[in-house]
């Protein structure tokens, strides 16, 4: 199979405020143990974002999805938490026919991937966690916060205006949180 020749399916699962719609790229039949399905997301991000990736992996399926409350999916006016994401994730790798998978995850993407591994660890077989916002560990955690709290109102003020709707989206804070 060459890149750019997969075909790719959109599946969802779930419905009402708990939709995750999800895109297959290439066939689920194609995975192994040794190339299982890659899982390619982000958060806020949706599934666009990770569709000219999924187009140059051709050793295996990967799965693009947006994640709760992004994208294609119903938004809702519930505070989203990487504990919710994960669960969203199980229910996706659920519908594929169960793990592992590796991960790919980006931003909030990340920190839910670890979530979701947490949770549900013989689900994944490997997480690359790219840029999670864990600032936790950080001198200037403070302002890293502060900046980021504006990030998450600007950005619920413009989806809201931009699609005249409500968004409810934050920035899940309690996985920033220095473990004690």
């Amino acid at each position: 199979m060459t890149a750019g020749a997969r075909s790719t399916v959109t599946r969802t699962v779930g419905e009402g405020e708990d939709l995750i719609t999800y895109d297959v790229h290439g066939g689920l039949s194609d995975a192994s143990p040794d190339r299982p399905v890659l899982l390619a997301f982000a958060s806020p991000m949706d599934a666009t974002g990770f569709a000219a990736l999924a187009e140059l992996v051709d050793d295996r399926p990967v799965v693009t999805l947006d994640p709760r409350g992004a994208g294609r999916n119903p938004s809702g006016t519930s505070p989203l938490t990487p504990e919710q994401h994960a669960h969203d994730l199980h229910r996706v790798v659920t519908a594929l026919g169960g793990g592992p998978v590796d991960v790919l995850a980006s931003s909030g993407g990340a920190v839910n991937a670890l979530a979701h591994a947490a949770a549900y660890p013989d689900e994944v077989r490997r997480v690359v966690a790219h840029e999670p916002p864990l600032v936790a560990f950080l001198p200037d955690r403070e302002v890293v916060l502060a900046a980021c709290e504006d990030v998450g109102q600007t950005y619920e003020r413009d989806t809201a205006r931009r699609w005249r709707g409500s968004s409810r989206w934050s920035w899940p804070t309690e996985s920033w949180t220095r473990p004690t």
